[in-house]
């Protein structure tokens, strides 16, 4: 089935011929494939032997066969033909079969999602939530490159790493009182995990929601959605919310 679909595929370009599966058997009709001399027809099997196709279908079973029987009483042959590249990837004492290129971007987007977990504050959602934060990163990528807005992916990047600049990152180092949020009376210092849960943002937070409802995009991560399984800071009581506009520290795009 790998050298039928190599050869389907017709002229490819080096990179793409190189990568293939059934290689071997692509380099060696390579100059037939160029010509147009090779045509792929699937014939169904065992429908009888009426057309010149189910003869011709006959027939490549019946060498299939002798061949086969042949190979049982001959010794080992090489492993790579003499059409084939002599190159073997292997990893951990296994042969890498197929595209090298898939296996390398795999291993690499493992390496860094170890990386990325061993960063104590900006590896917590993902670490908590791995594939909810990639699937989120899809679809904001793709968002983001059809409407032309650049900022918004920069946004989701700063959001998911905490690095967006509320009050308690910006003053950091000052007293406590620069520390809490401008947004909602609560006072508690404004971290990127209470902007999640702030009272003032609840309209924002049914709007995400309501919107991923139309569009049929699951709202697993929304401004609300990272801390549906822990205590409310608001359970129980309702906090009020400061008439004040947002803040330019929040970038919304």
């Amino acid at each position: 089935m790998a050298t039928i679909g190599a050869i389907s595929k017709g002229t490819v370009s080096e990179r793409k011929r190189i990568r293939a599966p059934g290689r071997a058997w692509l380099n060696f009709c390579r100059s037939e494939i160029g010509k147009k001399l090779i045509e792929i027809e699937h014939i169904s099997s065992h429908t009888g032997s009426l057309t010149p196709e189910q003869k011709g279908n006959d027939a490549a079973d019946a060498l299939a066969n002798k061949y086969r029987l042949l190979g049982e009483s001959i010794g080992p042959v090489p492993y790579l033909v003499s059409t084939e590249e002599p190159l073997i990837l292997e990893f951990q004492k296994s042969v890498i079969q197929g595209d090298p290129r898939s296996f390398l971007k795999q291993m690499a987007k493992k390496k860094m999602a170890e990386i990325w977990r061993t960063k104590a504050r900006q590896g917590e959602w993902f670490t908590k939530y791995p594939t909810q934060v990639l699937k989120q990163a899809k679809h904001v990528w793709k968002w983001s490159t059809e409407c032309g807005i650049g900022r918004a992916w920069l946004f989701y990047i700063f959001g998911i790493c905490q690095w967006l600049p509320t009050n308690y990152r910006i003053n950091y180092h000052n007293s406590d009182e620069t520390k809490k949020c401008s947004l909602c009376l609560s006072g508690v210092p404004e971290t990127l995990d209470h902007l999640l849960r702030c009272p003032a943002l609840v309209e924002m937070h049914i709007l995400c929601k309501q919107t991923s409802s139309i569009f049929g995009v699951s709202h697993t991560i929304t401004l609300a959605s990272f801390h549906a399984n822990k205590d409310s800071e608001t359970s129980g009581k309702l906090q009020p919310v400061r008439s004040l506009p947002l803040r330019h520290s929040l970038p919304l795009v």
